[in-house]
């Protein structure tokens, strides 16, 4: 068993921040091409029902790549309460990533390829069930993980799963966890680990890393629950280390990764750290919350910001 630094769930003392507050002025800001068109097939839908729930916002539609990222900042600057993102991770990364250090709440109505913060959050997928999330009124607090100039919301990884993301994209039609386990699939035959330096505070490895995950929310990749403790709230990342695998090996690990029951396996280290410095002999290639970032770095550190993001959650 490779559990390096591991908290014993009797002695988490952390109590989660739970209040309710009426949703207030609403933004909602609408991707239609997220989700490879879904969102666009879905707004009438979401417009029709958020009124039928009887909110009164103001509809916003992004035009390019960072657009939300602008549009939630505006939205937060202005005083609205709550900012909906109706799209996928990237769409949730944006505007997180627009309002997070602000006092405005996150709400999302998830409707992407992944939907991967909001299923780490609790968030239903159908309309109905992420507008009834929104009418409860219950604000919640969830963590930032915070490296360079760049933030995330659920996931950071490096390695293999940003592979996988840059991969992902050459599928025009597949969503979902359909989408990443083919993808996944072939890039097993097109990857090849490299060597990275992972430290913590109490924890140093030095060796040829297949994949490296760091988490505030439990999956990503539409569903792998590649972190499966991990807790959004608690100001701590669970951290999920995959040594050098053969082919045949990852293609036989797949299906416990993917289930979040590989912490057993020997080649896996798993850890939880607030924070955590990566280097490597050559760029990472990373993805955050599914978006990736080419930064050329071979050294990175990334640390917590705990429950610095308000989120609409489920009762």
């Amino acid at each position: 068993m490779n559990q390096a630094n591991r908290r014993d769930p009797v002695q988490m003392t952390y109590e989660r921040v739970r209040e309710v507050t009426p949703v207030g002025t609403m933004a909602v800001i609408v991707n239609r091409v997220a989700g490879r068109g879904l969102v666009r097939q879905r707004e009438d839908g979401i417009v029709e029902a958020l009124k039928a729930a009887g909110f009164e916002f103001t509809l916003f539609h992004t035009q390019a790549e960072g657009h939300a990222t602008e549009l939630a900042r505006e939205a937060a600057r202005e005083g609205f309460d709550t900012i909906v993102a109706v799209g996928g991770d990237g769409t949730v990364h944006e505007v997180a990533t627009g309002m997070w250090d602000t006092n405005a709440a996150l709400g999302v109505i998830p409707s992407g390829s992944g939907n991967d913060f909001a299923g780490s959050q609790g968030i239903p997928e159908d309309i109905e069930g992420a507008i009834a999330v929104l009418s409860n009124g219950v604000v919640g607090r969830s963590d930032v993980g915070i490296f360079g100039e760049h933030c995330f919301f659920n996931t950071l990884s490096g390695g293999f799963a940003a592979a996988v993301t840059v991969y992902s994209r050459r599928h025009k039609r597949l969503r979902g966890y359909l989408l990443y386990l083919v993808t996944v699939i072939q890039s097993l035959f097109m990857y090849r680990a490299i060597r990275m330096k992972v430290e913590t505070d109490d924890f140093r490895r030095d060796d040829l890393t297949f994949m490296l995950t760091i988490g505030i929310g439990t999956r990503e990749g539409g569903g792998f629950r590649v972190v499966p403790n991990a807790v959004t709230d608690d100001g701590i990342f669970e951290i999920c280390i995959i040594h050098n695998v053969s082919i045949p090996t990852a293609l036989k690990k797949l299906p416990v990764i993917s289930k979040g029951e590989h912490s057993d396996l020997p080649i896996i280290t798993m850890l939880e750290s607030p924070r955590v410095r990566v280097s490597t002999d050559e760029p990472i290639l990373l993805h955050g919350d599914g978006e990736i970032y080419e930064t050329g770095a071979t050294e990175l550190e990334v640390h917590c910001r705990p429950r610095a993001l308000k989120v609409r959650l489920p009762v």
